[in-house]
């Protein structure tokens, strides 16, 4: 390289640029990495220039005698040229004068090829969408000053005559008047909020978003809010209260007091007049129907405004201590009852049972204690006689003095009756057998018990006449059952009972304890009497068995009759053909014309009544 301090131009100037292991005579040792600040020093120590890529040309080349040369104007393009320096060892810059045009061409090119960090610290915008984000930002701003000034002028309305139930002084009870949601009268200001559950129960904004509470008034009660009075709001909220009350009678009696059974656990306690949760908006109305404006207006956000509220979670500061007095004479009874109650679950038991004691005093009656009574006196007296006879018994056998025609009097009696089901389409046939040693008398009813799957009322039921003919001993009886339109589906697998009563409603045979669930072979046996200890409240006979203390059932429903169902008696010695061609005759003509009336079990059976403890 030439020793001149500058160069003049349009001189072209030779830097040889080299590794430091390389020998050659002029050159400039190169840093480890690509340095634009390299070069530029390179340009001002020889030519005086801050920045030489802008004014002059600059070309690399890695042979002294190559003719084309790489135009160097960014740090990426020392970058390309960088490895293969690396490679060769030496790297020779023409560094020239331009001429006005080529540095325009220069300077336009490398502006296009910036780097994209420069571009992306701008942004554009046409003005068509400038124009449009300056007037969404306008209709915000009035959207807001629109709802605040709503908002505001919300709260200038007053409800004449319409006073806050909620807006009371604590201590002398006088209402509270001149404040943001009630004037100097005290009548609402603002949104009123009615009671769809309480009479005329009405509350303000802020006692609403409270959610306050007083009486038989909660807070999941649901609101009819009017922003404006309205005279037809009285009206409708009448119509609405009686049209709950008038569904809430049109439901059946088992289903506000569902009946204990041996296959259902006794539910919880029915509570506010036997109707379970209130609906959220009532029947047959819709949310759209619910308005705001005029309550009958034509506001499209009504039905969103008038959304009931959640029950607010309660808190530590929602429970409170409730001091009830006992008096003197009765401390000590409730320091001992609940003294042995430690647990939680105690405690739950407790309140079931005070659950299953409601229902049965529903059930029974107000005078369940004095049926209570009678009927410890009744298995008192039965437990004394069964002893008695017992040690009557036992000394006569001991003594050896027994007299032979007692002793065949006392001899126990095989009453057993085996039923035997089939089941062909939607025919129901029951076979009965008398296995025992006693003749079964005729007029009686057979009454069969079916529970569905995953049906929480009480078990469906058929009565089935058996009869005018006796059942000998040896013999059997058919009786057929088209449950077509009365059971959804039939199986074994179902809990089923039979019984067997007679015209005076006695339960003459039960099922036994020893027949199997899912088996079609049921065994029948008397009704027993036991003797138990003396009953509490856990124990009250709840129709457990379908029946009372003496096997009685109650007469049916006056409004139906049971439909007869044409049966046969026969003995074994007959030819089995014909048997099989009488039940398949039987079999077609049943499935075809016989319809037995099924009746709900809850009304055709008296679990407990006066005539149960009368004695024979």
């Amino acid at each position: 390289m030439s020793n001149s301090r500058h160069k003049s131009f349009p001189v072209t100037v030779n830097l040889s640029f080299a590794r430091r292991d390389s020998n050659i005579e002029e050159r400039f040792y190169a840093p480890s990495k690509p340095d634009m600040v390299v070069l530029r020093k390179l340009g001002y120590k020889h030519f005086g220039i801050m920045n030489i890529f802008e004014s002059h040309f600059v070309g690399a080349k890695l042979n002294k005698d190559e003719m084309t040369e790489k135009h160097l104007r960014t740090f990426k393009d020392l970058v390309d040229i960088w490895e293969d320096f690396l490679t060769v060892g030496t790297l020779y810059l023409n560094i020239a004068k331009e001429d006005s045009s080529k540095a325009m061409v220069s300077k336009s090119t490398a502006e296009a090829v910036q780097p994209a960090i420069e571009s992306e610290e701008k942004l554009s915008i046409p003005s068509a969408q400038w124009e449009k984000l300056i007037k969404s930002l306008e209709k915000l701003e009035l959207s807001i000053r629109g709802n605040n000034d709503a908002e505001s002028s919300a709260y200038d309305v007053v409800h004449d005559g319409i006073i806050c139930d909620g807006c009371q002084d604590i201590n002398n009870g006088s209402r509270i008047v001149n404040t943001k949601t009630a004037d100097e009268s005290g009548f609402i200001k603002g949104p009123r909020f009615t009671c769809l559950y309480c009479h005329d129960y009405d509350l303000c904004g802020e006692c609403e978003s409270k959610g306050f509470e007083s009486g038989t008034h909660k807070t999941y009660h649901n609101f009819v809010k009017t922003n404006t009075p309205d005279s037809k709001l009285k009206t409708f909220v009448y119509e609405y209260l009686q049209s709950n009350k008038k569904d809430s009678k049109r439901q059946s009696r088992y289903n506000q007091v569902p009946a204990p059974s041996r296959y259902n656990q006794v539910p919880p306690a029915p509570r506010y007049n036997q109707v379970s949760h209130p609906c959220r908006y009532g029947p047959g109305l819709h949310p759209q129907e619910i308005k705001t404006e005029g309550f009958y207006g034509c506001n499209k956000h009504s039905a969103k405004d008038f959304s009931p509220k959640e029950p607010p979670a309660y808190t530590s500061q929602d429970l409170k201590d409730v001091v009830v007095k006992v008096g003197l004479q009765n401390r000590q009874v409730i320091s001992d009852f609940f003294s042995e109650i430690k647990t939680e679950s105690q405690l739950e038991q407790l309140m079931q049972d005070a659950i299953s004691w409601r229902i049965a005093k529903q059930w029974y009656g107000e005078d369940i204690y004095e049926k209570l009574e009678k009927y410890e006196c009744l298995m008192k007296e039965n437990a004394k006689k069964e002893c008695m006879m017992k040690e009557v018994a036992d000394k006569e056998h001991a003594s050896g003095h027994s007299d032979v025609s007692t002793t065949e009097v006392k001899k126990p009696s095989n009453s057993s009756l085996r039923v035997e089901m089939f089941q062909k389409g939607h025919l129901l046939t029951f076979k009965l057998f008398n296995d025992g040693d006693e003749t079964i008398p005729n007029g009686l009813r057979l009454v069969f018990q079916c529970e569905q799957k995953g049906r929480v009322s009480t078990p469906i039921k058929c009565n089935l006449q058996v009869g005018p003919d006796e059942l000998q001993p040896g013999n059997y009886k058919i009786l057929n059952f088209n449950y077509r339109y009365s059971l959804e589906q039939f199986s074994f697998e179902h809990p089923c009972k039979i019984d067997l009563i007679d015209t005076r409603e006695q339960v003459v045979y039960t099922t036994d304890g020893n027949t199997h669930c899912g088996s079609s072979i049921f065994y029948l046996k008397p009704p027993t009497l036991k003797a138990n200890p003396i009953p509490s409240f856990r124990d009250v006979p709840c129709n457990e068995e379908h029946e009372g203390s003496d096997g009685q059932y109650a007469p049916a429903n006056s409004s139906h009759s049971d439909t007869d169902v044409i049966s046969s008696s026969v003995t074994d010695q007959e030819d089995e053909e014909d048997n099989d061609e009488e039940q398949d005759a039987e079999f077609a003509d049943q499935e075809n014309n016989d319809l037995v009336y099924v009746e709900s079990l809850s009304e055709e059976y008296d679990l407990l009544s006066d005539s149960d403890f009368e004695q024979s």
